[in-house]
Parts: C-alpha cells; structure tokens; sequence
C-alpha cells in the first residue's frame, strides 16, 4: 500500500489503519450510549413552609431519608449575609420576614424520610413522608431517571 504520496506505507501503518477500521464497524454495536446528554440533572425533594411563623433563636432541620441525610442549622430571623450552615446537599430560602420559606435537597430522593425541627435544642416539629416523585430523563430516554417532588409542610 502506498501514502498519497506514492511512497510505501510502513507496516506498522497498515496495521494501525487496520486497527481504525476495526474499532469504527464495532464501536456503534457495541455502545449503549443512544445520544445521551451529560447535564447535571439530581433528584431534589423541596420543602415549602408556607406560611409557617418561625420563633426567633438557633433552628436545625434535619431530613433523614433511609441511607440519606441532609442537615441545616441557622439563627432566624435570618439576615442577608449572616452564615447558614447546611450540608453539601441542602439550600434554604428565606421569606421576608427572615423565616424559612423552603430547604431544597438535592442528589436526594428517597422512597420516605423523615423531617426533624428543633429550636435552641429543642423539638419543635417531627413528620414522616413518603413522596410520589415526577420521574423525567432530563439527559434523554435511557441515560437515567431524575426523581423531583415538592411538599408542603403545615408547621
């Protein structure tokens, strides 16, 4: 075989085109990938509180699911730019009046968890849920499923 040249291909050529072909008239048969997207797309539960009245001092929530966990603690009234401490997988949003309006976990979406408020180290609230989740394949059909839900919480 010779380049486009005219000059001799050198085996070790031959053999590497030889490979080339190989790998393109199998690659597609032996690929799962159906044009999947790589978004990053978690299951997250949201929390809405409504409107809940939140007594001023030291506030944990903790959410735990059966191998997931999710934990904020924070002083309410909230003020813009005061530290809100909350695990790698949960965000709180706050209403006007500097209570809690919602905790957003994300990467979480168990088939029940329970949800756990306590004030200055005290219980304040306990509920078990079991969600019904909205199922999409925000990535394309077959490259997974991402499990959303939104519950309100009557405080």
């Amino acid at each position: 075989m010779t380049s486009p040249l005219g000059s001799p291909l050198p085996a070790i050529h031959l053999h590497a085109r030889w490979l080339m072909v190989a790998l393109t008239a199998t690659t597609p048969a032996a690929t799962a990938c159906h044009g999947c997207f790589t978004m990053w797309a978690p299951s997250t539960v949201t929390l809405n509180f409504g409107d809940a009245v939140w007594e001023p001092g030291v506030w944990q929530l903790e959410v735990n699911g059966y191998t997931q966990d999710a934990l904020c603690v924070v002083s309410l009234p909230h003020v813009d730019g005061e530290l809100v401490s909350c695990g790698l997988n949960a965000a709180l949003s706050f209403d006007a009046d500097g209570g809690v309006a919602s905790m957003t976990l994300t990467e979480f979406a168990p088939d029940s968890f329970s949800l756990y408020l306590t004030r200055d180290g005290e219980e304040v609230f306990q509920d078990a849920f079991t969600p019904s989740y909205d199922l999409s394949e925000p990535n394309g059909h077959g490259c997974g499923e991402t499990r959303t839900t939104t519950i309100q919480v009557d405080l």
